[in-house]
């Protein structure tokens, strides 16, 4: 029987600036690709990397001006979604489209962006939920009447309804375009919203400003009532040895 002493690893870091090829060194968001590329988006514009340098993209490439946007999808045709100040582009590997807005919100403030399983493009805004109909960005009419707001995400079902964050409420929107409010905060105060909805670790999970809900059996149910008493709870995550992580304030 042989003993020897084994030490723990040291992880490497690396920081990338503008030095090695940024266009500015605060960035927004990352995102890898099906190709492999990261993609780095940033206030200077939008990085593509291959592991060995960056390829840059600015206004000159047909970025919109007030870019400071977020990399937030690859859709089944290959095409990277980003959102900006202004709206909602992608790029197809060749160039940038922007697509217009029919009576945009004034300001308009997009959140989240999702392609369903039929293949639709959908964002979600303060002021409502837009679908990418005939190159034109849409507002769809499918808030029950005392939701008219969405707020900052939605996610698909397994069924292709979607389900949407409306602040004091969860909805969910019918693929017969109907929509009803599954669930709704204690009170009407302020702070008594939903954060977040997501699916994370193959669950649907909702988190508000004092409670982490479960969504089972076609309904959402209160979860770790006694941990997380009294505090506020952001973004729940489930990692890959299914351990639930929940971002709090």
């Amino acid at each position: 029987l042989f003993v020897s002493n084994i030490y723990a690893q040291n992880f490497s870091y690396r920081m990338f600036t503008k030095s090695d090829g940024l266009p500015c060194s605060s960035s927004c968001s990352v995102m890898q690709d099906s190709r492999g590329y990261l993609w780095i988006s940033s206030i200077g514009g939008l990085s593509r990397f291959d592991g060995k340098t960056f390829k840059n993209y600015g206004m000159s490439d047909g970025l919109p001006e007030y870019f400071a946007s977020y990399v937030l999808l690859e859709d089944t045709l290959g095409r990277i979604w980003f959102h900006y100040k202004e709206g909602v582009c992608a790029f197809d590997g060749n160039k940038f489209i922007q697509y217009p807005i029919k009576n945009p919100p004034s300001p308009i403030w997009i959140v989240n962006v999702i392609e369903t399983k039929a293949h639709k493009m959908l964002f979600c805004t303060h002021a409502g939920v837009y679908q990418l109909e005939n190159n034109c960005w849409n507002k769809m009419d499918i808030f029950p009447e005392k939701c008219k707001t969405a707020y900052n995400n939605m996610v698909e079902l397994d069924d292709g309804s979607c389900m949407i964050n409306c602040l004091d409420s969860i909805c969910i929107w019918h693929k017969n375009a109907e929509c009803e409010t599954i669930l709704r905060t204690d009170d009407d105060n302020n702070y008594a919203r939903f954060q977040t909805i997501i699916r994370t670790g193959g669950q649907i999970m909702a988190s508000s400003s004092g409670h982490l809900f479960q969504y089972k059996n076609n309904h959402f149910e209160r979860i770790h009532e006694k941990e997380l008493k009294n505090i506020p709870c952001l973004s729940p995550f489930i990692d890959s040895k299914n351990h639930l992580w929940v971002g709090t304030i």
